[in-house]
């Protein structure tokens, strides 16, 4: 049985953040036209975003970060500072960046929906070592005490049983 864990308080800012970061990898995939996209030369419809290639928030670093942020905060509904005459007053890149992190909300249920991520990734990795499916079960998400001093890390544990 594998057993994925999370702990909101330490992982909220980390969670937010890598979050945003999926948001501004598909607002520029959503930006890019769609003859572009790999899968639709071949099937004339848009590609699953699960199955584009490994993009990582490195990737989107100086003016290209910049450019999606500055989009995704436009199209994002959410209140935006004004000014006198009623429009979105243009912010800089931190201040955006900020002002959508406090909308994304990180809660027990995202926590539990990470956690079981974890176990998933485990339990995919065993399979891939020929362990059959059949013996491979998926556990409650849940989050472990930390032992003194030392600080909690994500995890997920294996246990093992006899049927």
């Amino acid at each position: 049985t594998v057993v994925g864990s999370a702990n909101l308080e330490a992982e909220r800012n980390a969670y937010q953040r890598e979050r945003l970061n999926a948001q501004l990898l598909a607002e520029r995939q959503r930006s890019q036209p769609a003859a572009a996209t790999p899968a639709t030369a071949t099937t004339g419809t848009a590609a699953d975003p699960a199955s584009a290639p490994a993009a990582t928030a490195e990737q989107l670093t100086g003016p290209e970060r910049v450019r999606w942020l500055t989009a995704l905060y436009k199209r994002t509904d959410m209140p935006k500072p004004r000014n006198a005459l009623g429009l979105a007053k243009d912010l800089e890149p931190d201040d955006m960046e900020a002002l959508l992190l406090t909308q994304i909300t990180a809660n027990t249920d995202s926590m539990q929906t990470l956690a079981t991520q974890r176990a998933v990734a485990v339990r995919d990795h065993l399979a891939r070592l020929n362990i059959p499916l059949g013996r491979l079960f998926l556990g409650a998400p849940g989050t472990p005490p930390t032992k003194g001093d030392t600080p909690w890390q994500p995890s997920a544990e294996l246990k093992l049983g006899m049927p």
